[in-house]
C-alpha cells in the first residue's frame, strides 16, 4: 500500500530520540548521527535501525493494542541490542520506538511490513538517517 505523500512528508519532518545508555540524541532525515555512530561502535555494529509497532498505517488504536504490538516487536528483535527510542511529530503524540544496533536494511523492512508500518529509518555508521518506506524493496 503507498503511503500519502502528505505522511512521507510527516515522516521526514518527525523528531525522533534516541534513549542512548550515554545519554539521549536525535535522529534526523537525510543528516549523519555522531551519538548514533558512537553507539553503534559500542555495540560493535555498522548499521542500525529505528523500529515501532505503534499505530499501524498511521491509525490511532489504543494504547494496551499498542503496547502488546511493541511488546510483539521487541520479542521479534530477541538477540539484538535494542535501546528505547520515540518518535513525535506534527501529526501524532510520542510513540515508543526501539533503536536497534546491527539490525540490517532487509531485516528491518521485514519487520517494519510484519508490524504494518509505512517506514522505518536506517542508518549505516558514518551515514545519513535514512527514511525507508515499506513498500519499497530492500
Amino acid at each position: 500500500m503507498p503511503v500519502p505523500p502528505g505522511l512521507v512528508e510527516a515522516y521526514r519532518k518527525a523528531r525522533y530520540r534516541v534513549l542512548g545508555p550515554d545519554g539521549d540524541f536525535e535522529l534526523r532525515v537525510g543528516e549523519p548521527s555522531p551519538a548514533a555512530d558512537a553507539l553503534l561502535g559500542r555495540e560493535a555494529a555498522s548499521c542500525a535501525a529505528l523500529l515501532t509497532a505503534w499505530n499501524p498505517r498511521s491509525r490511532t488504536r489504543d494504547d494496551a493494542a499498542n503496547a502488546a504490538a511493541q511488546a510483539t516487536l521487541q520479542a521479534d528483535l530477541a538477540g539484538h541490542p535494542v535501546h528505547p527510542a520515540e518518535g513525535s511529530g506534527d501529526k501524532w503524540e510520542v510513540e515508543p520506538s526501539l533503536f536497534v544496533a546491527g539490525l540490517s536494511r532487509a531485516e528491518a523492512l521485514v519487520l517494519a511490513q510484519r508490524h504494518g508500518q509505512h517506514a522505518f529509518l536506517w542508518l549505516e555508521r558514518g551515514g545519513p538517517v535514512e527514511l525507508v518506506l515499506a513498500d519499497a524493496p530492500a
